[in-house]
């Protein structure tokens, strides 16, 4: 989990755009997230999204369209994340996680 907090903060400090894997959860593309998951990140997905959402500013992260601005040093976007959003996708990630492990 280190080397992904590592790469988290380079991307909201320095704008250093991350790899596959976070980009897609930066970007709030479960499916991509998993598809690009190794059997380390798959287990540490719903982690890693609470880390995102309780530790990284909401106007870098939420959609596609967020990460690339956020990535061109736009900062004017307003927040599109919610509570209701992050709870789905921490829920469908615990169940894909529980389904990945159980094959």
């Amino acid at each position: 989990m280190q080397e992904i907090k590592k790469s988290l903060d380079r991307y909201v400090k320095n704008r250093i755009p991350t790899g596959g894997f976070l980009q897609a959860v930066l970007s709030n593309d479960l499916m991509r997230a998993v598809r690009k998951a190794d059997h380390i990140n798959i287990a540490k997905l719903p982690e890693i999204c609470r880390y995102v959402y309780n530790e990284i500013p909401g106007n870098c992260w939420g959609s596609p369209e967020i990460v690339k601005k956020w990535l061109q040093g736009d900062t004017t976007h307003g927040f599109v994340n919610s509570f209701e959003a992050v709870d789905e996708l921490l829920e469908v990630m615990e169940h894909a996680h529980a389904k990945h492990f159980k094959e």
